[in-house]
């Protein structure tokens, strides 16, 4: 097949249509703006047909003897170029044998024709640019038709030059003329003709995908597009599907190609289940199990789709869901999504053991499907564990041999690239045995480049140039390996030159939303370059080697020079040009190649100086290459096991550290080097034992000698000096450790207090292993026979020792600090930082549960009885401060909780006074919130000074969250000292933010209805007592306010502003009249309001309130409701800020800006202060303006978003909400971004596919208990918007004209069982409708109406909507994956959030990404159980348009596992969430406290 195509190809070249006319000159190439075309050539691939140049045998540069011979415009060029050169050969020949002028006249009448003829095909050429180009006589709109006819061939040329140019491009247009040349041949031709029509298209299609060489992604792409646009017609075999788009790295589509099957037989079975249950009984067992089969193959190769993607939490939805599957299937694939790939191999090999394919099972066709996949699954935990020799003995098998692969199409794709892994890197880095069981690997390469040279054709030979050009394509890089490994180094840098074009060919048809295709294909540039770095250091480098090798024969310790040369350039040239691949990102098998070539590269090096047999005749080598050979193999070793420890491939990670054990003396630096292995070795058994704590147990902890290790590493690290970042990275680790193993292990005691005693009992336990906590407590060399036998007493040890552990390093590290280089002052900062929050948290986490009394064994009394509680809470809060004043962002987080142990031990509140001027106070602009809310408390004399300190410096970061505070705080504070603080704070900030209150009135001005409102629930207030006791005076204050707000544009001004301003325009000799520039004029909408309400509002009240002792509320309620109705009408079409307020535009004209004085009038962009990193004020966006339209949300209180002008020339736009409390809003997005952190900061959720999707944050600024200010996010939509946009047109005339809208449908049903159930009863309110439902229908009855009510609505409207938003498939699996993933951090998120249920009006959908935005929080805290009449009970919502828009997995996958995962971090640090939430407490919602009053 491959040979035949490369035969049609060379015989059968695509013409452009540009070249269809018989003048090639009246056609334009309008991407070169000339006539000059280019041929097909310039976008032809690189085949074997087109590579003429050099020969692709495995031999480099010898003759092409077996060349075959060029077409025959190949062979007129090269014709045309031997002429030329014959007649400049003649030329020069002339120039003797003629007269020097003729020859001269010759030559320029020669350049004259020349020249003529370029001016001539230049004016052609401008020419046909004019006649082609279109002048445009009037504007079009969009979609407008243009007045002249335009020819096809105007529109096919530059669609056909921008597909050549264009694969993207060229697969749409491909795909769109397929689709429509069908849709129009499904019309035109007869049933029957049609049906063998799709059938041939159908066959044709799986032949191309399944005997396609290169896999060109946009050509494949294309065909499932195709597929895509008919499925219910071309169904092709999914087998075909999964391993095209698998070696395209088209996963996305391939999943969604083979979903669409899925659904669509789905479909067709619930039809028959419907229509035809009797005649799907009657089908014969044959077609039962031909379906079983198709269903079982569409799952699987779904699941190796996902697998290929490393999408294993999918891949475990499947294998959960799919009946007819080995159960052992299932706990392999959550053994291998654990990463617990050793457990997984062995579940596979018993599968492949059980269950094998032998005559008798021959039929099985579903244990066929099964045992490929076992097989496959298989080599890849051996790939993952880097275990060749299990994996080339699967491999090879029943006389398997590179032959009988090549033989097969499904192990030429499948089994061969694992079979040349196995083989190459058993030759490399496998003993002598087994290096020599790898001969059939030499003799398959050299077999290949034996039969290249012979010049008989034949079938072997034909075959054998097959062989060889597909092994060039697929394994490039592995042949320049194999020949480097023989020292072969011109072949090697043959393949490697080819292999980095190959890497440039396959990246330039990726997709770009192929994102893990993009990212294992990047990985592949560090191996291509070292190697190649590599040969040239050979190349240039030889002489030298063999200079070194002469010097090392006659052990010439003078020549020092050779020596040190070959240092230096191994190092500069190789060494320091070895980067490490990132930990977490690159793959295990870009980290196998990676080391393992390295090591390969060193091992050359030695052999070409020598080798290892003149490490026994020369010393010199032995102490100056060996030990550097020696240190960086080693080296190398321990990082890749620390990447696979961060990988959580454990077993790896404990081969490669066996592997350098008895190395580490050999080494350059054998003490870091030891403690390294130390590290990683006690973090591999702590980490495994953290991930399987269900399964795991305090003697499989202890059986690992953990401790043991632990004390060595005390002994080691004491003798440890912090010179670097390394060493302090160390230090660092050391510490970290011995806080996570005591804490293990007293959790451990606190569940089981018998459990270290059941281990020393157990007699299977070596004697050698017993004793582990006493030695860890009391030295190796402990000797004492007394074991501890109570917990407790076990439990206090083990704190102690960890609380002294860190307390020793931090003393030792605070050492003179201040006198030490920058560099390493920083490190022991990051150390003391760590050590200090490690300190705060493990003892506040006992101290809490000791404080919640969850200790049921009362095991942690012997810690905090007595005065001990007091001590543990003291080191706490000395923790916590000095973490922060080292610049600890985790000690900010934990500054509530500080809070909250200064009310539980006062003692401790001289401590706070003492530390906090130590610390930067922008430390504390993320706990303003909960400062401010401690003002009225004794703690607040303390916080003072931080307070007094953030206003003078930085007034804009606290003058919102103290205003908040101070609205409840200056009535209730009965303290005379801290109410004159409260009030010099308000004084000082007033001073320092004139600006600010002025901002906030002009606010409130943009919501004129929620001031009327406000203004007359007061009202009613006062009006509410008896006529004959009112008090007259304070309602015609309020009268007077109401004037002041509502018939007038006044905003009262600061004193100080005004003296301010004077005396600024005084010093700058500004004529200008203040006063003038300041008086307000009155809005258009307060003009309106006056003129239509005064005279009714006067009659009421009187014009000076006489009538307010007579008048009556209820005629007050009935005419305030129409004026409310009035002003209503007023402000509905109002969209130009100027009519609520001119403060927005008088306050910001150029004129009054004073430039070059004080900052005291700039009014700065409100939330951009955060505790991550020191503000730089010249850097913050100060207002200079605001956008005259606005855009007034259709809601019920009407908010409006305005648009901000910044001084760096960018808007900035905020929703201003009057008439609620935004304050909830605000405390839940520092508790989201608070979850965020904790989500990176968890391995789970970083190494699951759900990484870097957190929470979407937004800021929200209270600046009252009724206003404030939200972000506004841009390229987003409502949830409900894009939903509803979605219908079609039969959809939505069902709902709307038929009456058939949910709603009504459910109002009727409510509305009729009810009267069916109290026939003489009146209707009454929903409410006591819902009961009667509840109480006399049955759940059968419900939910049969619910599926008849919810029917009416299409069930895939959101998909549709995600359709529209993607611009491919690629597209909505991107979008898809997002949102799956958001939605499920979303969920897991509010669910903490008691009772927070949003609906779909309380979602955005970010467009340009897919991800889902919660916003709208007035339901949290189990507030919709209040407020609702028919309270929300579920957890989570799950309706049919969100679980349709999810893979056809459902829940059962992705979106499971993420909640998972994000549920655990969560449940993990439970108490710094709720340390946070105690601002809920102490400074409560005015709608919590209405509640309250109201329940009371």
């Amino acid at each position: 097949m491959i040979l035949q195509t490369q035969e049609i190809s060379n015989r059968q070249q695509f013409i452009p249509t540009q070249m269809l006319d018989n003048n090639n000159n009246t056609n334009y190439n309008w991407l070169k703006q000339t006539n000059t075309l280019d041929s097909i050539n310039t976008f032809m691939l690189p085949t074997l047909s087109t590579q003429t140049k050099k020969t692709t045998s495995l031999i480099v540069d010898v003759d092409n003897t077996n060349k075959k011979s060029k077409t025959n415009t190949q062979t007129n060029i090269q014709n045309q170029q031997n002429d030329e050169e014959d007649d400049d050969i003649f030329r020069l020949k002339r120039r003797f044998l003629k007269d020097s002028g003729q020859l001269h006249a010759a030559y320029f009448a020669r350049r004259q024709n020349e020249k003529k003829e370029n001016e001539k095909q230049f004016l052609n050429e401008i020419k046909l640019k004019q006649e082609n180009q279109v002048e445009k006589y009037r504007t079009y709109r969009i979609g407008e038709l243009p007045d002249i006819q335009i020819r096809y061939s105007d529109i096919i040329i530059p669609l056909q030059a921008l597909a050549q140019y264009d694969n993207h491009i060229a697969r749409l247009l491909y795909a769109s003329l397929f689709t429509s040349i069908l849709n129009s041949l499904e019309d035109k031709l007869l049933p029957d003709e049609y049906f063998n029509l799709i059938q041939t298209i159908q066959h044709r299609f799986d032949v191309m995908l399944s005997q396609s060489e290169i896999f060109y992604p946009s050509f494949v792409a294309a065909l499932l597009d195709i597929v895509l646009s008919k499925p219910e017609q071309i169904q092709i075999s999914s087998q075909y599907i999964s391993a095209s788009t698998i070696s395209s790295h088209l996963e996305s589509v391939g999943i969604l190609t083979i979903e669409c099957f899925i659904r669509l037989n789905q479909q067709n079975e619930s039809k028959l289940y419907i229509n035809g249950p009797l005649k799907k009984k009657l089908k014969s067992d044959t077609d039962l199990n031909n379906q079983l089969y198709k269903k079982i193959d569409q799952w699987l190769e779904l699941a190796k789709c996902y697998r290929s993607l490393a999408n294993y939490d999918d891949v475990r939805g499947i294998f959960s869901q799919t009946p007819g599957l080995k159960s052992i299937t299932l706990r392999a694939i959550e053994e291998e999504s654990h990463t617990d790939f050793l457990l997984a191999l062995n579940s596979y090999v018993t599968a492949l053991e059980q269950y094998p394919l032998t005559d008798e099972t021959l039929n099985d066709s579903i244990l066929e499907l099964e045992h490929e996949f076992w097989t496959q699954s298989m080599l890849n935990c051996c790939n993952q564990l880097n275990n060749w020799t299990i994996m080339s003995k699967h491999i090879f098998i029943d006389n398997t041999t590179f032959d009988t692969l090549w033989s097969n199409a499904h192990q030429l794709n499948y089994l061969m690239p694992y079979a040349i892994r196995a083989k190459l890197k058993l030759l490399i880095t496998g003993n002598e045995k087994e290096q020599l069981e790898q001969n059939d690997l030499c003799q398959f390469f050299n077999n290949l480049s034996t039969n290249s040279n012979n010049t008989i054709i034949t079938g072997n030979s034909e075959t054998t140039f097959v062989k060889r050009s597909y092994i060039e394509k697929q394994y490039p890089f592995e042949l320049a390996t194999f020949f480097l490994y023989q020292k072969d180094f011109d072949r090697a840098k043959y393949y490697i030159q080819y292999a980095k074009e190959q890497f440039l060919l396959r990246w330039s048809t990726l997709s770009r939303l192929s994102e893990y295709g993009r990212k294992t294909t990047i990985q592949l540039i560090q191996p291509y370059y070292e190697l190649d770095q590599f040969l040239v250091f050979i190349e240039q480098n030889l002489p030298l080697l063999k200079s070194l090798e002469n010097r090392y024969l006659t052990n010439n310790k003078n020549d020092t020079t050779t020596r040190d040369l070959f240092l230096e350039r191994v190092h500069y040239d190789l060494l320091s040009q070895w980067q490490l691949p990132d930990v977490i990102r690159s793959s295990i098998q870009t980290w196998d190649d990676i080391v393992t070539n390295r090591s390969l590269f060193l091992d050359i090096l030695d052999e070409l100086i020598g080798g290892p047999r003149m490490t026994f005749t020369s010393r010199l080598k032995a102490t100056e290459f060996d030990p550097l050979l020696i240190d960086y193999k080693v080296q190398s070793l321990l990082d890749m096991s620390y990447c696979a420890l961060r990988q959580r491939n454990f077993k790896l990670a404990l081969t490669k550290l066996n592997e350098t054990r008895h190395r580490l003396d050999l080494c350059q630096n054998p003490l870091i080097k030891s403690i390294y292995w130390n590290e990683i070795y006690c973090d591999v058994h702590l980490k495994r034992h953290q991930i399987q704590s269900s399964t795991s147990t305090l003697s499989s902890l202890l059986s690992t000698s953990v401790a043991k290790e632990l004390k060595k590493m005390e002994i080691k690290i004491s003798a440890l000096k912090i010179i670097d970042q390394q060493t302090a990275q160390l230090n660092s680790n050391y510490i970290q450790l011995n806080s996570q193993f005591c804490r293990t292990i007293i959790d451990f005691l606190l569940a089981q207090p018998q459990g270290y005693y059941n281990y020393e009992q157990d007699e299977k336990i070596p004697q050698a292993k017993h004793k582990q906590l006493e030695m860890y407590l009391y030295g190796l060399e402990n000797n004492n026979d007394n074991q501890i036998q109570q917990a407790d007493l076990l439990i206090y040890e083990l704190f102690n020792k960890c609380i002294n552990i860190l307390k020793e390093n931090i003393e030792k590290q605070e050492t003179d600090l201040q006198n030490l280089s920058t560099s390493i002052r920083l490190a022991k900062e990051n150390i003391l930082s760590r050590d200090y929050n490690e300190l705060a948290s493990i003892c506040d986490d006992y101290l809490r549960r000791y404080e919640n009394n969850e200790d049921e064994n009362n095991l942690l009394t012997n810690l905090f009885n007595g005065d001990h509680g007091n001590k543990i809470a003291e080191l706490i809060v000395k923790s916590v401060l000095l973490s922060m004043k080292y610049g600890s962002n985790e000690g900010v987080k934990r500054f509530s909780r500080l809070l909250q142990i200064v009310d539980l031990y006062p003692k401790t509140m001289n401590l706070i006074a003492d530390k906090l001027q130590e610390i930067p106070c922008w430390m504390f602009f993320d706990c303003l919130y909960q400062i401010t809310a401690y003002l009225d408390k004794p703690i607040a004399l303390k916080l003072y000074p931080v307070i007094e300190q953030i206003v003078k410096l930085y007034p804009q970061s606290i003058v919102y969250p103290f205003k908040l505070s101070y609205e409840t705080l200056q009535y209730s504070i009965q303290d005379p000292i801290l109410k004159q603080n409260l009030e010099l704070i308000q004084q000082q900030l007033n001073r320092y933010t004139p600006l600010v209150n002025e901002f906030i009135e002009a606010l409130n001005q943009l919501n004129p209805q929620q001031q009327f409102d406000t203004w007359s629930k007061e009202l009613f207030h006062l009006l509410t007592s008896d006529s004959n006791t009112r008090d007259i005076t304070k309602l015609q204050e309020h009268l007077i306010k109401f004037k002041q707000i509502l018939f007038s544009d006044i905003i009262n001004l600061d004193e100080t502003n005004d003296e301010q301003l004077i005396l600024s325009n005084t010093q700058d000799n500004n004529d200008i009249d203040d006063n003038t520039l300041l008086k307000p004029k009155i809005t258009s909408i307060r003009i309106l309001f006056k003129n239509t309400v005064e005279k009714e509002f006067n009659d009421l009240f009187g014009k000076n309130g006489e009538l307010l002792s007579t008048i009556s509320l209820g005629d007050t309620r009935l005419i305030l409701g129409n004026i409310s109705l009035k002003l209503k009408n007023i402000i509905q079409d109002k969209t130009n800020i100027n009519d609520y307020s001119t403060w927005f535009s008088s306050t910001f004209r150029q004129q009054n800006r004073i430039l070059d004085k004080s900052s005291i009038r700039e009014l700065e962009i409100p939330g951009q202060y955060t505790s991550k990193k020191k503000p730089l004020m010249e850097h913050h966006i100060k207002i200079v303006g605001f956008d005259e339209k606005l855009l007034v949300l259709h809601s019920l209180r009407l908010p409006k978003r305005i648009t901000i002008r910044g001084h760096d020339e960018n808007d900035y736009r905020f929703l201003v909400k009057a008439g609620e409390d935004i304050r909830q809003d605000q405390r839940i997005e520092a508790l989201f971004s608070i979850m965020n952190d904790l989500y990176d900061n968890d391995p789970n959720c970083n190494q699951s596919n759900s990484a870097h999707i957190a929470v979407r944050t937004y800021k929200v600024i209270p600046m009252s208990s009724k206003l404030g200010m939200i972000e506004w996010l841009d390229n987003t939509r409502p949830l409900k918007d894009l939903i509803e946009e979605l219908y079609n047109d039969n959809e939505l005339d069902i709902i709307t004209n038929q009456g058939q809208h949910p709603r009504k449908l459910y109002q009727d049903y409510v509305t009729n069982t009810y009267q069916k159930a109290k026939p003489t009863a009146k209707t009454a309110n929903n409410t006591i409708m819902y009961a009667e439902l509840f109480l006399s229908l049955t759940k059968a009855q419900v939910q049969e109406e619910f599926n008849h009510i919810q029917s009416v609505i299409p069930v895939d409207l959101l998909r549709r909507a995600y359709y529209k938003i993607a611009n491919s498939h690629e597209g909505f699996y991107t979008l898809r994956q997002q949102f799956i993933i958001s939605y499920a951090v979303l969920c897991t998120s509010q669910y903490i959030l008691v009772g927070l249920i949003p609906t779909n009006s309380c979602f955005l959908i970010d467009t340009s990404s897919g991800q889902i935005i919660g916003i709208d929080f007035g339901s949290a805290f189990n507030a919709a159980t209040i407020h609702l009449s028919v309270p929300e009970l579920i957890p989570i919502r799950l309706t049919r348009q969100l679980t349709q828009l999810m893979s056809h997995i459902g829940t059962a996958g992705l979106f499971r596992a993420t909640m998972i995962y994000r549920m655990n971090a969560l449940r993990q640090n439970s108490d710094l969430l709720v340390s946070t939430m105690d601002v809920f407490i102490k400074e409560p919602l005015m709608e919590w406290m209405a509640s309250f009053l109201f329940i009371l």
